[in-house]
């Protein structure tokens, strides 16, 4: 088996133990795969996904952001950042990442009107204690 092969598998392995919840096991995998391959967006932030399911929230945040500087078009990591930064107490910084997301909302098969981005950006400035019609309402991402 080659290198990027070695990988490939781990990163597979995964998401195997990711879909079983096996979030610990995940990690692992997931590890050994950016080991191989430091530039392996897919394997940092399904990492990423993992720690923040196991509220190992500072771990997810380096993730994130080693996968947003490798791929920064891709809405999903701007999203699940700012669930990490909202979860940190951090509404400021929560909101700056959910209207990344919404940018880049059309890159999200599942949500490309950024319809969940906008409920989680909208309660990220209700933590801030802003309201969102009169902080964001004239703005569109």
């Amino acid at each position: 088996m080659t290198v990027a092969g070695f990988g490939e598998s781990q990163y597979w392995k995964g998401n195997d133990r990711f879909n079983r919840h096996d979030y610990r096991g995940a990690i692992e995998a997931y590890s050994k795969a950016i080991l191989k391959d430091p530039t392996n967006f897919a394997a940092l932030l399904h990492r990423a996904t993992s720690h923040e399911l196991l509220e190992e929230y500072e771990e997810a945040l380096t993730d994130y952001d080693r996968a947003i500087a490798l791929v920064s078009s891709f809405g999903v990591a701007f999203h699940y950042r700012g669930h990490v930064h909202s979860k940190l107490g951090k509404p400021d910084l929560a909101v700056a990442d959910y209207d990344s997301a919404l940018i880049w909302a059309h890159t999200v098969a599942v949500d490309p009107h950024g319809i969940m981005m906008k409920v989680d950006r909208a309660s990220a400035y209700y933590d801030r204690g802003t309201h969102i019609a009169t902080s964001a309402g004239s703005r569109r991402p």
